[in-house]
């Protein structure tokens, strides 16, 4: 094991970057640079040139807000009525406990006079 680090990797730190170096060569493959023409208003050429790193971190900004719209509808659709739901329940739970303490007082209140 030792033989097949030393003979691949001449210090730690290539070790240690190894697994990202390999998912970039994936990502460069996917997603390759590419120079792109576009014709102006005024008719002329325009050339631009995309990087990987630039498609490559717009893909993953298109992915976050896809995966926060997807949860947001998630949190709004199903979360938000379930808690407002329970938050009723709370607040009926509630105003019964103060019912049924308010019944106790006034019954330990007959109470104590007959007691006397």
């Amino acid at each position: 094991m030792l033989h097949f680090i030393t003979r691949y990797y001449s210090s730690l730190t290539s070790l240690l970057g190894a697994p990202f170096r390999a998912f970039w060569r994936l990502v460069r493959r996917i997603l390759p640079a590419q120079d792109m023409t576009a014709i102006s208003s005024g008719g002329h050429l325009d050339y631009y040139h995309l990087s990987t790193a630039y498609r490559f971190f717009k893909f993953c900004a298109k992915t976050g807000l896809i995966i926060w719209a997807s949860w947001s509808t998630y949190v709004f659709m199903y979360h938000r009525p379930m808690l407002d739901r329970r938050t009723r329940q709370l607040a009926e739970a509630r105003a019964q406990h103060a019912q049924h303490m308010s019944d106790l007082s006034v019954f330990f209140k007959r109470y104590s006079e007959l007691h006397r």
